[in-house]
């Protein structure tokens, strides 16, 4: 099978959708048999236009389309419409194809696209006058073998029938016998109502690409990749899921049997995701909200799935969901997951439940992250949850690696393994803060059940000792660094300590960073002599004792890639202007290796960091900020730590 890289799914898109879909002559595409808000059946005079012209444009209006009769036999699917390598178009939302009429023991669709190139767009469909639908019932279906379908620009009213045989706004369909569907992309599509899924994948579909689409009322799952496999190279970026009051799913996408699948970018605001079999997943830039009640993940990793990489999102558990996980790996269906990545999230659990778990799991590596916990139950939960899984072959956790977080809230420990059902092996920390958990580390069940066998070691963690085992069944490592240059002899010349060069951001940062002030005179300056010092404003500072307070202290993306043009923006907010101060050390040797001061006004503030001292980039590591803030009259804030991790470009 051929591989196509991500990079050239982006290309294509972009080149696909910057072209007009329609015909450059839409009277050439005209159906004048068709005529709208006549209640006439119009379903004839249509499908002669996409047989004979390759083409039919509907001008504003309501096209009645009445399903046919007689029916064929119970289970046979039967479509109103086909556009087979045809382009059916409208003037957008004002032209509605209205189905309507019984469609009883039927597998029914509303159109049906095949073949190579069929277009649909600029137009609503409503299935609403739709009766009988004891079988499933489909507004559009792609059918293999079809190449290069593009949906765009379509509004789905395909109504929740609930009690009664459900289906989808769009069902895509190939089997890999030769009748595979290939190079499908549906975007831009507002899913008002659908009555199962949004966008259900059953089998044999490969480079499709799901971009910037509003999901709404969606009966089950938003998107469904249930089916037989043989899928792969999706994209799934920029779409927006939201929570409807009425019936739904628990999960807003369900990636199954995929290999190599990226999403990027979209918003899920109510439910989230689920990677079950599928290997190469990527999820990253996403933001997550999980409001719908359920015990499951935020993000939920099951079954045989290899090598996924959830990283840079923000994920957020909403006490309306419920006790449970923001992110969780685990077999499922005699499925064992392996290799999990996560990094450099923004994880926020405001439910009384560990944040990241992991259960059965070969390769856990949680690195970059930044965990608040502030959940009702304190000195209970852990960041990090890592133990083996159960049953008569449970699988023991093992080579789990914890670098680079910074955790904060009232957790029992930042990480914690157990010995508990098949247990646990390997674990490794280094290079983490933590501030509110009680332990470091905390194990039980240590040498009962399937015991942890280790070995485990801590290496320049900033956090509470460890709870694990006897003493020194945690190793503390402390080894000598071999990057770092020897500090100047007496006869070298002094290193003045480097600045961070601003970054080149893309995209746009949310909010520019603030202007420069003008700055505050000091000494030797024009002011007279022996008068106070003045603030920004120019007015007196003397008597100010009042220390500015720093808060909200947060970075956008804890973990960068060296080198890379996306950077991060230290986030703050200041109880008043003044100037900022931003010490950075490897946390591997202690060593200040870069020093940045900005002007600062009341309020927030973005400070764009991009990972360069000077004119060099950073190396790979971890690196401690402490962020302070002083005003016009000296008067210094307390001191916040943050962790920024460089990764490998």
């Amino acid at each position: 099978m051929k591989i196509v890289s991500f990079a050239v799914l982006l290309f294509a898109f972009a080149a696909s959708t910057g072209q007009a879909l329609a015909a450059d002559a839409p009277g050439a595409c005209a159906v004048p048999r068709a005529i709208p808000n006549d209640g006439a059946d119009d379903r004839a005079a249509i499908q002669e236009a996409l047989t004979t012209q390759r083409c039919a444009h509907l001008p504003a209006g309501v096209y009645d389309i009445d399903s046919i009769q007689p029916r064929p036999p119970a289970r046979r699917p039967f479509m109103m419409l086909e556009a087979a390598g045809a382009e059916l178009f409208g003037d957008g939302p004002a032209t509605v194809l209205s189905f309507r009429g019984a469609v009883g023991t039927q597998d029914w669709e509303g159109i049906r696209m095949s073949t190579a190139g069929s277009k649909l767009h600029d137009l609503a469909i409503t299935t609403a006058g739709l009766t009988d639908t004891i079988e499933q019932t489909h507004a559009v279906r792609v059918l293999g073998p079809a190449t290069e379908t593009e949906i765009a620009r379509v509004s789905f009213d395909h109504p929740i029938r609930v009690g009664e045989k459900s289906g989808d706004c769009i069902q895509v369909v190939g089997v890999s016998d030769g009748r595979e569907v290939t190079g499908v992309r549906i975007h831009d599509n507002d899913f008002l109502e659908c009555d199962r899924s949004g966008v259900a994948v059953h089998s044999g579909t490969t480079q499709l690409q799901i971009v910037d689409n509003q999901f709404g009322a969606i009966g089950n799952t938003d998107l469904d990749f249930e089916g037989t496999g043989d899928t792969s190279d999706v994209l799934i970026k920029g779409n927006t899921f939201t929570l409807s009051p009425g019936p739904h799913g628990l999960g807003a996408l369900q990636m199954q049997l995929i290999d190599r699948a990226r999403v990027t970018e979209n918003v899920f605001e109510g439910r989230g995701v689920e990677v079950f079999q599928s290997d190469d997943a990527e999820i990253d830039h996403n933001t997550i909200t999980l409001r719908q009640t359920t015990a499951a993940a935020a993000i939920a990793v099951n079954g045989d799935s290899a090598r996924t990489r959830i990283h840079d999102n923000v994920i957020r558990r909403d006490p309306s969901a419920g006790a449970g996980p923001l992110i969780a790996a685990a077999p499922r269906s005699a499925g064992v997951p392996d290799h999990l990545e996560v990094e450099g999230n923004i994880l926020l659990q405001q439910t009384s439940f560990h944040v990241v778990t992991g259960s059965g799991l070969v390769g856990f590596y949680v690195r970059g992250n930044s965990f608040n916990y502030s959940g009702e139950l304190a000195n209970q939960m852990s960041g990090v949850r890592a133990l083996g899984s159960s049953g008569a072959n449970g699988i023991r956790t093992t080579d789990v690696r914890v670098e680079s977080n910074q955790l904060s809230g009232l957790l029992r420990a930042a990480v914690a393994t157990s010995g508990t059902l098949a247990g646990a092996g390997t674990l490794a920390t280094a290079d983490n803060i933590a501030t509110g958990p009680t332990f470091g580390i905390f194990c039980d069940n240590v040498s009962s059940q399937g015991r942890v066998l280790g070995p485990i070691t801590s290496a320049r963690d900033e956090w509470g000792a460890p709870s694990c085992g006897p003493p020194g069944f945690v190793t503390i490592v402390t080894p000598p660094d071999q990057e770092e240059p020897p500090d100047p002899g007496p006869g070298d010349p002094p290193v003045d300590p480097p600045v961070i060069d601003p970054p080149v951001i893309d995209p746009p940062i949310e909010e520019p960073p603030p202007t420069e002030p003008d700055p505050v005179p000091g000494p030797g300056s024009q002011q007279d002599p022996g008068s106070p010092p003045l603030d920004r404003a120019g007015t007196p500072a003397a008597g100010d004792t009042t220390a500015p307070v720093l808060e909200g202290v947060t970075l956008s993306r804890p973990a960068i890639k060296a080198g890379a043009r996306r950077g991060s923006v230290l986030w703050l907010s200041s109880t008043e202007p003044g100037t900022l101060s931003v010490r950075i050390d490897r946390m591997r040797t202690g060593k200040q290796v870069a020093a940045l001061t900005r002007a600062i006004s009341a309020g927030p503030n973005g400070i764009p960091l991009s990972g360069r001292v000077g004119a060099k980039t950073l190396k790979p590591g971890s690196y401690r900020l402490t962020v302070t803030a002083s005003d016009a009259a000296g008067n210094g804030s307390s001191a916040t730590v943050r962790v920024l991790t460089v990764l490998a470009g």
